[in-house]
């Protein structure tokens, strides 16, 4: 009876801190999400721009071959060969590729980023737990996260709808990121934050329905 008695009081003490953790979630996401849609629709701006200045290189590469004059000899190593070689190798260089300010990577060569203001309040946050659920709501969409839980299947708890695994690359970078900080936070706890972020989100959204 007395092990009962404390493991009920250790459930209640996990679930207040659980509850801390959630409004701190709730004042980032109410602050920092009209921001990531205001960095998506300029990003999508400059990437509509970039297309547009790099269109007219196409366009002359596609054209050039037709200048070539009846007379001309396919074998010719001169001029033309030159001249197709060089554009041919204009087409194939690509653009230096760069991220926008606004995000930043969790893990130095894992190519996982995430948003920069996400990734400042985690740095702040009081636990590994709480780190590891700020990076998961800046480092995936929302649509995604609602669809998914850590590992895939059926949850436990719910009412049993079949989820996506979470993109394994992100999860990674995003628990490593987490334990660089925490070392002393174990995978499997933070594997269980992470499952009952989704868990709560999907029950807000099912509530606003």
């Amino acid at each position: 009876m007395q092990q009962f008695q404390t493991t009920i009081q250790e459930l209640r003490d996990a679930n207040l801190a659980l509850k801390n953790e959630n409004d701190h979630l709730k004042d980032l996401i109410i602050k920092h999400i009209p921001q990531m849609k205001e960095d998506i629709a300029s990003l999508a701006g400059r990437c509509a721009a970039t297309s547009k200045q790099l269109q007219p290189q196409h366009t002359v590469a596609a054209a050039e071959p037709q200048k070539k004059q009846p007379g001309d000899d396919d074998d010719d190593g001169g001029g033309d060969g030159g001249n197709n070689n060089k554009i041919h190798g204009e087409r194939t260089e690509a653009p230096e590729k760069t991220e926008a300010p606004e995000t930043i990577e969790i893990v130095k060569g894992s190519g996982v980023f995430c948003k920069r203001d996400a990734w400042k309040a985690s740095i702040h946050t009081t636990s590994g737990t709480a780190m590891v659920r700020t990076l998961l709501l800046g480092t995936f969409p929302l649509e995604t996260l609602l669809q998914s839980n850590l590992n895939g299947g059926k949850p436990k708890r719910g009412d049993g709808e079949q989820l996506e695994a979470l993109d394994p690359g992100k999860k990674a970078a995003i628990i490593e990121a987490t334990m660089k900080k925490w070392p002393h936070t174990t995978k499997g706890q933070l594997g269980t934050a992470i499952n009952n972020k989704l868990t709560e989100l999907r029950a807000r959204q099912k509530q606003t329905k």
